[in-house]
């Protein structure tokens, strides 16, 4: 049988704080710090990840504002380009309507000295006619 004696439980006390210690330096000294150092590893993603959510999002708001001055560059440009377009196209009718006035008018000459040529035509073929209507009528020059 086991004896319980003193001698025997102070060895055994010596025997388990050795233990204690040895455990402490080889096993859980470094499971600690091994577990320490995968914690702030952890903690170290985790804060990079957050750092770089918090950049995303402020690349995405940048992205987004960059989007909307582009967009109102846009309209601001197409307004722009819509009024030049509108004075362009005054501009060009009211070239047109004047090369059309021009040309209305010249014609409005040119017909007016043509008909003006006819009836000089006509009154001149009028008094021959005239004059050979009589001629045959009286039978005698006139």
């Amino acid at each position: 049988m086991i004896s319980l004696t003193p001698e025997m439980i102070i060895i055994h006390m010596v025997f388990f704080l050795i233990m204690v210690w040895v455990l402490h330096a080889f096993l859980f000294k470094p499971l600690l710090q091994s577990i320490d150092a995968r914690k702030d590893s952890v903690d170290s993603r985790e804060e990079s990840a957050r750092d770089m959510d918090s950049r995303a999002d402020e690349l995405a708001g940048q992205y987004n504002e960059k989007i909307e001055e582009a967009r109102k560059e846009a309209v601001v440009e197409k307004e722009k380009l819509k009024k030049s377009g509108e004075a362009e196209e005054d501009r060009i009718i009211k070239e047109a309507r004047e090369k059309t006035g021009d040309m209305i008018a010249d014609l409005r000459e040119r017909i007016a000295a043509d008909f003006q040529q006819a009836r000089q035509g006509l009154q001149t073929d009028a008094d021959e006619m005239g004059k050979d209507i009589a001629r045959r009528v009286l039978g005698r020059e006139v």
